[in-house]
């Protein structure tokens, strides 16, 4: 789904509706902000952040490595003692994504998943400006002033389904990198301009029917002077983890009846599975949905009679 045409509208956060769309269910997904300064300008400064000229628009794609880490988060590239042209060294970039916890803290980012009239569906989430951590942190001394340097860490799976088109977007001026079960599939790094990049995940060679880890990386590196920064991030491939705000056929069974409870999947599926054509045994109104122990799933809300 393209974001161009989309309108905005609220739901939990600045999300972006396309016309004629009708949001299913929201999805939570937890991801750790850390905070930063630049330095000279208090404490947890990295060099990384704000020493560029605004507006600056350098693109980087020589920060990281195509593998991630043991430890589950992005390499430096370059070697030992040298740099690239926004970062400083690998010292520095680590900081990125390991600070001490008075600089970081588990939020939620929540997307909505919207289908339309021909049945296709999306899971979106947008806010521009972005300032996630105003008030909070290190911006708590000063909360009418934008707390402008931060990075973002999530890890959540996806349930690749061949048939569905699969594929990620993502529109931002944020550093962004990310990896599809260990190997980068996004390098959209560097102090740069407003940028969309698109992944066709059918071209990546993935097994229909099997979940895959996806692990997201985001750095806000622009000083003052830029332009506000801004995330879109939409994807249609169906999450395999994350936590449901609304209930599964919430509109379609009775209020105490099977299926309006999405602990009932939970219980019944313990594990993922692909949704059978003709719905779940037990959950009477609902096709196309499937729960995951210890949490719950927007998956394919396509619903029965």
């Amino acid at each position: 789904m393209g974001l161009g045409s989309l309108l905005r509208c609220s739901v939990a956060a600045v999300l972006l509706v396309a016309a004629h769309v009708q949001a299913q269910c929201n999805l939570n997904i937890t991801v750790t902000f850390r905070n930063f300064n630049a330095v000279g300008a208090g404490p947890n400064a990295n060099p990384d952040f704000g020493f560029l000229p605004e507006p600056a628009n350098i693109p980087d794609t020589a920060i990281i490595r195509n593998t991630i880490g043991a430890d589950k988060k992005p390499v430096y590239s370059p070697a030992s003692g040298f740099n690239t042209t926004t970062t400083h060294s690998a010292i520095d970039f680590n900081q990125w994504w390991n600070v001490a916890t008075t600089y970081s803290q588990d939020a939620i980012l929540t997307f909505a998943e919207m289908l339309d009239s021909s049945g296709i569906k999306a899971f979106i989430f947008a806010q521009a400006p972005f300032f996630p951590l105003n008030g909070q942190l290190l911006g708590a001394a000063n909360p009418s002033a934008n707390n402008r340097y931060f990075t973002i860490e999530a890890h959540y799976s996806v349930l690749y389904r061949a048939t569905s088109a699969p594929a990620f977007s993502f529109t931002t001026t944020l550093d962004l990198f990310v990896y599809l079960n260990g190997e980068r599939i996004v390098n959209m790094g560097g102090v740069h301009a407003l940028n969309t990049t698109t992944v066709d995940l059918t071209t990546l060679g993935l097994q229909d029917g099997l979940v895959y880890d996806v692990d997201l990386f985001l750095a806000q590196r622009h000083g003052p002077g830029s332009p506000s920064p801004s995330l879109q991030m939409s994807s249609n491939v169906d999450f395999a983890s994350g936590v449901r705000t609304q209930p599964f056929c919430d509109a379609n069974t009775p209020p105490d009846g099977p299926g309006n409870n999405s602990t009932e999947l939970d219980q019944l599926y313990p594990t993922p599975v692909a949704p059978p054509e003709d719905g779940f045994p037990g959950v009477p109104g609902c096709i196309a949905v499937w729960g995951v122990a210890g949490g719950d799933t927007c998956g394919a809300l396509a619903q029965g009679g």
